[in-house]
Parts: C-alpha cells; structure tokens; sequence
C-alpha cells in the first residue's frame, strides 16, 4: 500500500497592518539582521483583466484557466516547507496560493493575509484599458492617478511589511503578490536607489 503524505492544515490569519510613518521609517532602516531570512516572492496568475488588456489595481478580479495553471506550476519552484505564506488580501493572490499550497508539495505552518501586500490603487485607471503613463516611465514616486496611490506610499507599506517580518523572527517566508508591491520590495532588496529601473 503507497504512503500518504499528510499536509497539516495551515493556521490562517488576517494581520492588524500597521503601516509606519516616514519619520519612523528613517529610524528603524537600514536593518542591521544577526540571521538570515529567505523570501520566496511570487506574483498572482493571470487575471482576466490582464488578458483584456485592462488595468486592474485593487479590483478582484477571477484568474482565467491560464492563471490557475500557472498557480499549480509555480508548486514545483517552491521550496518543500515555510514557517509562514504572507499574501494579499486581494482575490488573485488569494486564489493563487490556496491552488499552489492545493498541489500538497508546501507545507506552510501559517498563512498572514496582509493588506500591505494589496496592488497599488489605480484609481479612476482601475479596469480602463492599459497605457503607458510618463510619470511611471520616468520614474516620479510621487505621481498618482485621480483617485490612486503613490508608489511612495506603495513603498512605505512594503517597507513596514519588511520590518514586521523581521519582528517575527521567521527565518523564511512565502510571499504572494502583485507587480506593484513586487518592484519597490525588489528594488529596497537589491538596494537600487534609481526609480526608473525598478
């Protein structure tokens, strides 16, 4: 008879996000760590609004038979067991991890919904069709659409979600987001101070 591999249910929880001021951010950054901690960072799958063409910010919106897909193959890059999965709270992300985590190669302990992880808001862009904006190619932090967020407000809430983690002492954590959230969380990683490559 072949054994079963038995995956214990993760504890889900909703976090309290608190989001730092700058003041308090200059404080605490950079971060001076005694230990190392590994992130694996994943973005959703592909959402029907992708397809269309569409910006979707923090709209939910479904994944199309691609995006589920594309969450059951991205199973195969994760590593066998995290002590905790930090996600979105948007549906995209949601459903991306739960089909990942559905493919019983991860073991998470705990999953950490997060609104800090949540796409940028677009505003009064949200499911209008996609165009290139000049203030984004140049890179101008500061630039938002009527109605949206600032990647410098969009950084803030990534760099309080950075220390948080820290706080937490895990040494090692899965992360499902957006591009948004993804560019500034790769670009204090790699330390790369010029906006326009990130």
């Amino acid at each position: 008879m072949p054994s079963v591999r038995h995956i214990p249910t993760p504890i889900v929880q909703r976090a309290k996000p608190r989001i730092r001021t700058w003041a308090e951010l200059k404080e605490l950054f950079p971060l001076k760590l005694d230990y190392r901690i590994e992130l694996t960072i994943v973005r959703h799958g592909e959402t029907e609004t992708n397809v269309a063409g569409r910006i979707t910010g923090e709209q939910n919106v479904a994944l199309t038979k691609r995006g589920w897909r594309q969450a059951r193959e991205v199973s195969h890059l994760l590593g066998p067991e995290y002590s905790v999965a930090y996600c979105s709270e948007l549906s995209r992300a949601k459903m991306t991890l739960a089909n990942a985590l559905a493919q019983d190669r991860t073991q998470v302990e705990r999953i950490v919904y997060d609104a800090r992880l949540n796409e940028r808001s677009m505003g009064e862009l949200e499911r209008r069709p996609a165009l290139p904006i000049r203030e984004y190619a140049t890179g101008n932090l500061s630039y938002a659409p009527p109605g949206g967020e600032t990647y410098r407000h969009v950084t803030q809430r990534v760099l309080s979600f950075l220390y948080d983690i820290v706080q937490s002492g895990h040494t090692d954590a899965l992360v499902v987001s957006h591009m948004g959230p993804m560019r500034m969380l790769m670009g204090i990683l790699t330390n790369e101070s010029y906006p326009v490559r990130v």
